[in-house]
């Protein structure tokens, strides 16, 4: 609840036991939420008896929640008595589940007097689910326009069924400005069937970071569809995620296929990603390949691994040249490797400067050395 919104659980806590109805209310409804029912009947129950209408609801709602439908029923009842429509709606979806269609009807017809949202968006799907399809379109536009946010998914899919791709879209457009996040699948597939795959990429994107299960797979396919179909037209940004997301998955070989095409359209990243894969497989002048040309775009972590891969190989010039680069942008590591090597080169106060550097930065060895030789930071 809005007024609960700025305590904790451990306040809203210390005031449901000292009685205000309001936050036993509001914590009735965190334990819904949170899946324990009982907690939230007790609370619920304690705001009831001290005479709050939503409480009552609540109450009736954690009943059923509970599979104890009679006194959920007798709950409703009593929150009905005090003109709580949603209790209403609830009793009528109730009575639908158990068999008595006609008593479920009637509370939510009467809910559509009181323009309850939800009962417009139920009774939209009863007309659907008797195919007529003009007139559940009429109660999910309402239910939509009062505020109810999946209308406007039952609009996209009622349009999609119908054969109205485009109408489909803007509905499923609508569900995703409203926060319905998962609209972004429909969009992209919808976008795909239309043969729009670039539009529809991102879209697949969007649904695969909210968790919709069947994104990543789409957006692979469709992504290896654009691919073949015109190589010059690949995004960087989206070869690297499709790369990464064939790496998650452990398929190796289409990973690198769409972190090579990232990178040799500069994607630093990609570059950054491959070189470290071929260090792993013991491939240093590829690895070493692939870090240049990322430490050239002014990435600190190629900087470092080139220059300590260029120690390794005895390219001692090269190490020197780019431990030296990342430590001028603050890589730590960096900063102590490259005082040793100004050190043995007989530069003791640059040395003295970049250990200190490391220093201050928290990198204990550096710290060590310098308490050794007496020297603050």
């Amino acid at each position: 609840m809005q007024v609960e919104e700025h305590m904790d659980i451990e306040e809203m806590t210390r005031r449901a036991k000292r009685g205000d109805n309001h936050t036993q209310c509001a914590l009735g409804s965190y334990y819904m939420d949170e899946g324990d029912y009982k907690s939230a009947l007790n609370w619920y129950k304690k705001s009831a008896k001290q005479g709050n209408v939503q409480a009552k609801n609540g109450v009736a709602e954690a009943y059923r929640l509970l599979d104890k439908p009679k006194k959920a029923e007798k709950w409703y009842k009593l929150a009905i008595k005090d003109h709580n429509t949603a209790a209403k709606y609830n009793l009528g979806i109730l009575y639908i589940q158990s068999g008595s269609r006609e008593a479920g009807l009637t509370l939510i017809e009467e809910a559509l007097d009181d323009n309850y949202p939800l009962a417009f968006h139920t009774y939209g799907d009863l007309l659907y689910e008797e195919e007529h399809i003009a007139g559940a379109r009429e109660y999910y536009l309402k239910a939509a326009e009062l505020g109810e946010v999946y209308a406007w998914n039952s609009l996209g899919m009622l349009e999609r069924n119908e054969g109205n791709p485009e109408q489909s879209i803007i509905y499923y457009k609508k569900a995703y400005d409203h926060q319905d996040l998962q609209a972004s699948y429909q969009i992209g597939s919808l976008l795909i069937e239309a043969g729009y795959t670039n539009e529809a990429i991102p879209w697949l994107q969007e649904a695969v970071k909210h968790g919709h299960p069947e994104a990543k797979q789409v957006l692979m396919d469709a992504s290896e569809d654009r691919h073949e179909q015109n190589q010059e037209s690949s995004n960087p940004l989206e070869d690297y995620n499709l790369g990464s997301l064939y790496e998650k998955q452990g398929r190796m070989k289409e990973a690198l296929e769409h972190y090579t095409l990232a990178a040799n359209a500069g994607h630093v990243g990609a570059q950054f990603t491959i070189a470290s894969l071929l260090e792993e497989e013991n491939q240093p002048k590829e690895a070493i390949k692939w870090y240049t040309l990322a430490a050239e775009q002014g990435n600190v972590d190629a900087q470092y691994n080139l220059a300590s891969l260029l120690g390794e190989q005895g390219d001692t010039r090269g190490a020197f040249e780019w431990f030296g680069q990342a430590a001028r942008k603050g890589d730590s590591m960096a900063q102590y490797n490259y005082a040793i090597m100004l050190q043995q080169i007989g530069q003791i106060e640059e040395a003295l400067d970049m250990y200190k550097a490391a220093a201050r930065q928290g990198l204990e060895v550096s710290q060590r050395f310098l308490e050794k030789n007496g020297v603050e930071w």
